[in-house]
């Protein structure tokens, strides 16, 4: 999957097997190439994937949130490694392309039903796995940062999960939509601003921070 960098809504977006037609789009601007996820966890049969809202308050030393509420995206029609071509088989994202199908299960939803599809499976294990592999993303992105009181901002990660519990992050997107967001949590917008601009320490019961590898 080759996707055009900073581009939205899959604009430019190719799925191909060839080699030299990914170097070939890569010459005309930059491109990320992805390795289809061909071992996707299902829920519900469907394939999923997760957003999820981290705030960054500092780079150095570095203070990364993780807003507790996510939002689980699944696909309309039961999942099969075949016909790439239907979209609603193998994409997630409903709300631009076909808005009528898209699945309003909550995170509560999710976290019941994975729960009750994989009884030797807690959440919580997999979500701290997941918390683990964003923080190790941001580390990596901001090793060469250089510290600022204004070095703040709010990411949107999708992320998937393989049918063996292990995290993949699929985009890390600046200043995500967040409409979704507000609808589901009204206090969304006071809390990022409540994370990000007060100097007193966090205390908003709907964000868990980050610990960082001692």
């Amino acid at each position: 999957v080759v996707k055009a960098f900073n581009r939205s809504r899959a604009e430019f977006m190719l799925a191909t097997e060839s080699p030299s037609e990914v170097k070939r789009h890569s010459s005309i601007e930059p491109r990320l190439t992805q390795r289809y996820l061909w071992n996707p966890l299902l829920v519900y049969g469907l394939k999923f994937d997760l957003r999820y809202i981290v705030l960054l308050k500092s780079v150095k030393p570095m203070e990364l949130y993780m807003y507790k509420v996510f939002w689980p995206r699944f696909a309309p029609k039961r999942w099969a490694l075949d016909d790439f071509d239907d979209y609603e088989r193998h994409f997630t994202v409903m709300n631009y392309r076909a808005p009528s199908k898209v699945t309003h299960k909550t995170y509560v939803d999710f976290i019941e039903q994975f729960e009750i599809e994989n009884p030797n499976i807690k959440w919580d294990t997999v979500q701290q796995k997941m918390y683990d592999t964003i923080r190790d993303l941001f580390m990596c992105g901001c090793q060469k940062m250089i510290p600022n009181p204004y070095t703040k901002a709010m990411y949107g990660i999708d992320a998937m999960i393989t049918n063996d519990m292990q995290p993949v992050i699929l985009e890390c997107n600046f200043q995500p939509d967040c409409k979704r967001a507000c609808n589901l949590c009204p206090s969304f917008v006071d809390d990022v601003f409540e994370v990000l601009f007060t100097d007193q320490p966090v205390t908003n019961d709907k964000v868990v921070q980050l610990k960082l590898p001692e």
